[in-house]
């Protein structure tokens, strides 16, 4: 799973030193963070990274689940999740 923060006043991912690193990226607004969970595997990686995202979201995040095709419907539906098919 790989989790990205970005800048929120300059919509720039933050690099690991905590600096804005690039205009490559989403462009995120001022009112929250958008979380990218890239998921390979199946229910044991799939289930608490729906589970992390729901909560993200609950917390007033955006989130995008990247992962099997299978799982979409599950975090879409049920979570509310935005799905985008990986692998």
């Amino acid at each position: 799973m790989t989790l990205v923060r970005y800048d929120s006043h300059s919509g720039l991912p933050i690099s690991a030193t905590g600096r804005a690193c690039g205009k490559e990226g989403l462009r995120v607004g001022v009112d929250g963070t958008h979380a990218i969970l890239v998921i390979m595997g199946a229910d044991g990686d799939v289930f608490p990274s729906v589970g992390l995202g729901a909560r993200l979201r609950g917390r007033g995040h955006r989130v995008t689940l990247a992962g099997p095709e299978t799982y979409q419907g599950l975090a879409a539906l049920w979570h509310g999740l935005l799905t985008v098919p990986c692998g």
